[in-house]
């Protein structure tokens, strides 16, 4: 095993290895007894000499004896070439490296200077820079190597303490590379490199690792190998400062007048509480439909606001989002969103049904009347025959058969005598909301709605509350009782209960409108519905701010889904009471809203959409679809199973959600997709419905820009290292392992017991005594 070497930075090591199988303690014994039986001889010596000479004698045999036990043991002289203990530099030079955000002040010599470097040239300055550079440090302890890395490992560097090493760095192919293989130049360094193992590997870099070997699976191996890592992380470990908009919730399909609320989610990072504009606009002609401010939220925490919009004109109304970027932000691609509404020509065809002209009726009847937007038939139980003859909007009797029932878009029934509608209209108005998605309002009536209704088996179903076997009392019954009508938080994000241009201004003039004094109370909602307002008696109404749920005593307006269709109900007949000194201005936006609402099932029944918020989304991000279906289906309730297709993964189920504030809208968030390009397919009664998007890896060297502090930390807490920044990294040279050398080359060994100056002292030895003995006649 060699390693190239300067002369100059080698050593001879020299030590003395016992060849001799024979163990140790056994030599040791052996020894003790040998030198125990000669100073017991001599000490018993017959003839007489004196002690001194005795004495002479036992230490030149004891020391015969040695010499040969010595010979015995077969020491050897090993000898190897030693060099100072190998340390890596490992240098990071890919793209993300040139980003500039390492304070020039934290750097050696930077006392009092502003601005910022970029992270390459924050470890060149590291390393050179200062009255003891960390690599003259390094040097006077270990052979220090350097190896530059990108989106490949660069030739290693040796000789680092000479002045021209940096440039050889700086040459290096490897400089500004579109990509950066973490893991495999760290495993490079700690088992690939030739020679011994490095004593420790030293690591600057911002931590992004976009291929080759992942960053844990190089820990581990580091770790096998023995090699702690000490990693220095430079740069900001902010996430880049960026604002985008993540998604966007719309009806699809509208009336004229409709007024909508434009759901949108934003999604900021490193830009928490700066002000931002969101505007929304029409696509075609540039024209600011809407406008909103806010402040941006907390990092990567989704934050929703919502954005008014009338449509006025039929036809597709295409729409652009656009938030508006901050300074700081790099990339604002991500800033926009698009969508395309349908605003339906046809008028929507509306029924209203009713026993008696009663002050609700009459109102509705004028309000829906005037509106361009709705196509108005009513039928009146207790009119003249001849009533239809002199009202152009009147008809004759209630739709008997399917196919004239199913002509409309919204019915509403209100204190409706059950006796005078045909039997097969029970039936009827069930499959016209179930699977025709029509819509559906009950308004409650002190004479039969909803009291009659407890016998009809179809119309349980539709009903959104339990009728209990006692009778429902009124407030009638309660003379001079007044309830004033109040949305819970609920309803007050419901669009068609908006009644002023924001939430806030719409809770303040829900509070502003007159009590009703009729109330059919107390009612009991089925599991699932919707409360979308509650009634409470005028003198409970002080409270800031809309009812808490918890605090509903009595439900007024109520919201649920049967099958396609939905079902709104009132326990109240007196909203006509909202018109005074308000020039019906409120009652026609709430009724408007509310008809509009429920016409959109019949527009777009027997259509369907299923989309993502985007196309395309880097490795790990979520990716939201949404599905709105009006299928003709009873058994589709809170879920919606969806195919998704990958081109390299077999297909799988994903359910989707039902979202209770919009009609059949479902919805999931799907996130760790793997790489691949999707296809999501849901099956309807028209055909399947399908969107595709891509997941792209690997990730692009720019597309991550914060400094992986976490990956960092982690890898050198496994290999036995140390994690250090710009700010602590003086403490790395008192941290780093003993400097002990390393064997570089063995050389062949040089026995010693066998050497002739060894035998001759043993003979000298021998010789001495004897001739001792035979002087004073002890032979």
């Amino acid at each position: 095993m060699s390693w190239p070497l300067a002369a100059a930075d080698l050593a001879l090591n020299r030590d003395i290895r016992w060849a001799s199988s024979l163990p140790a303690w056994l030599a040791a014994v052996i020894a003790l007894v040998g030198a125990g039986a000669v100073a017991w001889i001599y000490a018993h010596e017959a003839t007489f000499v004196s002690r001194g000479w005795r004495a002479l004698l036992a230490l030149l045999r004891i020391a015969a004896f040695g010499l040969l036990l010595v010979m015995l043991a077969q020491p050897v002289i090993e000898q190897s070439r030693t060099a100072p203990p190998r340390l890596v530099l490992l240098l990071d030079q890919s793209g993300s490296m040139t980003t500039r955000d390492v304070p020039c002040g934290l750097l050696p010599g930077g006392n009092g200077v502003t601005g910022n470097v970029t992270r390459t040239e924050a470890w060149k300055t590291l390393l050179t820079a200062g009255d003891h550079p960390l690599v003259g440090e390094l040097s006077k302890r270990f052979a220090v190597k350097a190896i530059p890395f990108a989106d490949k490992v660069g030739a290693v560097i040796d000789n680092v303490s000479k002045a021209d090493w940096l440039k050889a760095v700086t040459e290096s192919d490897t400089a500004a590379s579109d990509g950066t293989r973490l893991g495999d130049a760290i495993d490079f360094a700690a088992r690939q490199l030739n020679g011994p193992r490095p004593a420790a590997i030293i690591l600057m870099t911002d931590g992004v690792n976009t291929a080759g070997l992942p960053l844990p699976e190089a820990s581990a191996r580091a770790r096998n190998a023995g090699v702690p890592v000490y990693a220095v992380a430079l740069g900001s470990d902010r996430p880049r400062p960026d604002s985008t908009i993540d998604n966007v919730v719309a009806e699809q399909i509208v009336f004229p007048g409709d007024r909508l609320q434009v759901e949108v989610t934003v999604r900021a990072t490193s830009l928490t509480d700066k002000p931002a504009t969101l505007t929304m606009k029409n696509r075609e002609s540039g024209e600011t439909l809407a406008q909103t401010e806010l402040r941006l939220s907390a990092d990567g925490q989704p934050q929703i606001t919502h954005l008014a919009l009338r449509p006025t004109t039929p036809g597709p109304l295409p729409l652009v989002l656009q938030l508006e970027p901050q300074s700081e932000e790099e990339n604002a691609d991500n800033n926009s969103a698009t969508l395309t509404l349908d605003v339906r020509e046809d008028p929507i065809r509306t029924l209203l049904v009713d026993s008696t002209p009663t002050y609700e009726y009459r109102a509705l009847k004028s309000l829906l009347e005037r509106d361009p937007a709705i196509a108005l038939r009513v039928r009146l139980q207790d009119a003249d025959p001849e009533y239809p003859a002199v009202d152009s909007a009147a008809i004759d009797e209630f739709p008997a058969s399917r196919d004239d029932l199913f002509t409309y878009d919204v019915i509403i029934l209100g204190d409706v005598d059950p006796q005078l509608l045909p039997r097969a209209a029970w039936p009827n108005l069930h499959d016209f909301v179930s699977q025709e998605a029509g819509g559906l309002v009950l308004i409650a009536g002190p004479r039969f709605m909803p009291r009659a209704l407890r016998d009809i088996e179809p119309m349980q179903p539709l009903l959104p509350i339990t009728l209990p076997p006692n009778q429902l009392r009124s407030s009638a019954a309660d003379a001079g009782e007044a309830f004033h009508i109040e949305p819970t938080k609920f309803g007050l994000q419901e669009p068609s209960l908006m009644l002023g241009e924001t939430i806030d201004e719409s809770a303040a003039i829900w509070k502003e409108l007159p009590p009703v004094h009729w109330l059919l109370k107390p009612l009991e909602a089925k599991l699932g519905v919707q409360i979308l307002a509650v009634a409470e008696p005028v003198q409970l109404t002080g409270n800031n701010g809309p009812l808490n749920d918890d605090e509903q005593s009595s439900p007024a307006i109520l919201r649920h889904y049967v099958g396609a269709g939905e079902v709104l109900m009132h326990a109240t007949d007196e909203t006509w009471r909202w018109r005074w000194r308000s020039d019906d201005r409120y009652f026609a936006r709430y009724w408007g809203q509310a008809v509009r609402r429920l016409a959109r099932g019949r527009a777009v029944r027997g259509h369907g959409s299923l989309t993502s918020n985007r196309n395309k989304y880097a490795a790990g991000e979520p990716v939201t679809l949404q599905a709105r279906l009006r299928l003709s289906d009873d058994t589709i309730r809170d879920h919606l199973a969806i195919e998704l297709d990958a081109a390299n993964q077999p297909t799988r189920e994903i359910q989707l959600t039902r979202r209770p504030a919009l009609a059949n809208l479902f919805e999931t968030e799907l996130r760790d997709l793997p790489p691949d390009h999707y296809t999501a397919r849901v099956i309807t009664g028209k055909g399947p419905l399908t969107t595709e998007f891509t997941i792209e890896a690997p990730p692009t060297e720019m597309s991550r820009l914060d400094v992986n502090t976490a990956g960092l930390k982690d890898l050198a807490q496994q290999t036995g290292g140390k994690f250090y920044t710009v700010r602590t990294i003086g403490e790395l040279i008192d941290q780093l392992p003993p400097a002990a050398p390393t064997v570089v080359e063995r050389l062949p060994d040089q026995p010693l017991w066998n050497r002739p100056w060894l035998l001759a002292a043993l003979c000298l030895l021998l010789g001495s005594e004897w001739l001792i003995r035979r002087r004073h006649g002890m032979l």
